[in-house]
């Protein structure tokens, strides 16, 4: 990860979703988190970090900005042609 204050909110991010930094925890529900990256947060990289969660078998991802999003977003959409992503 990074360093200085990006280092730190990001940290701090995943800290809070996974309540240990990169360690794959059971919640009370029986889901896991799983770090897949780091990516650039740039629409241009959300498709490697699409590719990284259909690979991971995960079934929701969540997205470091909005052009992150975009770029998982499209490279899913492309992966299931009509679907409703």
């Amino acid at each position: 990860m990074g360093v200085g204050l990006l280092g730190y909110v990001l940290r701090s991010k995943w800290r809070i979703l996974s309540g240990t930094p990169c360690t794959r925890q059971p919640t009370t529900s029986g889901a896991h988190e799983a770090r897949i990256g780091p990516f650039t947060p740039k629409a241009s990289n959300g498709g490697s970090a699409a590719d990284g969660v259909l690979n991971s078998g995960a079934t929701a991802a969540i997205a470091h900005n909005g052009l992150l999003a975009i770029g998982i977003m499209r490279r899913l959409a492309q992966a299931w042609p009509g679907s409703a992503c």
